[in-house]
């Protein structure tokens, strides 16, 4: 099992809102993929070492230090701009994990890999592309630290156990998060119009960003990592909510006029609970 593989099964995704306390009226952003660290170490004893560089060449410089000792390295890259993947490149949106295992220096390009794909060549120039378009211009590289060497053949055995501790996790997540979006657009409905109009516009950006929820279902959809019928649906279902709520909410900022919310997130709400009971179900 590659390194990229085990974080594909015990990763997980977690549906997240957060409210950027910096900003002088309620800025709120939702995502629909932050990796759960600690969930993916306590079943595995791997910690996630994850390294930012907002210095493209530190970044490049880094890696080609680390292969070059015979040692591969993990990157986060958005699967849109990742060249090698026929089903995702210049289609489908979504953070994706490789691990980059060589580097050649005459052809300026690297041998990577990820749970699809085996030692298939990237140009420098498309890598830097593909790990800086996340949303962000910060490269993410992690490291898989452990005391020692994990046990594959323990951890293969416990896999539909701890995806599916996942998905009852995800579940009780739900409701924690849906709360604080509810609270907080309620106190959006109550603030001044001219920041009430910059609060929904930000929201609705975030929802339709490469980390938010409709990109991330959108990934899971047409990367071909599920085939079933029935988790599809339910992920179709919630994405056409989402987009409902966008334009909700682009409606709201455009008139100036307080968003109805809270029949259109009680169903978004139940579509995320029935995705994660059937993600439960199937496994």
């Amino acid at each position: 099992m590659s390194e990229p593989e085990i974080f594909l099964y015990f990763g997980g995704y977690d549906f997240s809102v957060q409210r950027n306390e910096n900003e002088f009226y309620e800025n709120v952003s939702i995502k629909g993929n932050i990796i759960d660290t600690e969930h993916f170490s306590s079943f595995t004893n791997i910690k996630l070492d994850i390294l930012n560089f907002n210095d493209t060449d530190k970044a490049t410089n880094f890696i080609i230090d680390k292969v070059s000792l015979k040692k591969n390295q993990l990157g986060i890259v958005n699967s849109y701009y990742l060249s090698f993947d026929a089903v995702n490149y210049k289609k489908n949106n979504g953070s994706h994990i490789i691990i980059i295992e060589k580097y050649d220096e005459h052809t300026k390009s690297f041998i990577a890999s990820d749970q699809r794909y085996t030692q298939e060549h990237i140009t420098l120039n498309d890598l830097v592309v593909a790990l800086t378009s996340n949303n962000n211009t910060d490269v993410e590289l992690i490291n898989l630290l452990y005391d020692e060497r994990p046990d594959v053949q323990k951890i293969r055995g416990n896999i539909p156990i701890i995806l599916n501790k996942n998905a009852e996790k995800n579940v009780s997540n739900c409701t924690k998060e849906f709360g604080k979006l509810k609270a907080l657009l309620e106190q959006m409905n109550n603030s001044d119009a001219f920041y009430r109009s910059l609060s929904f516009y930000e929201l609705m950006r975030s929802i339709k960003s490469v980390d938010g929820p409709i990109s991330s279902k959108n990934y899971l959809i047409k990367s071909e990592y599920i085939n079933n019928p029935l988790l599809i649906e339910l992920l179709e279902k919630a994405n056409r909510k989402w987009e409902r709520l966008c334009l909700d909410l682009y409606k709201a900022h455009s008139t100036d006029e307080p968003l109805h919310f809270k029949d259109s997130i009680e169903v978004l709400e139940e579509l995320e609970y029935s995705f994660h009971d059937a993600m439960i179900s199937y496994l």
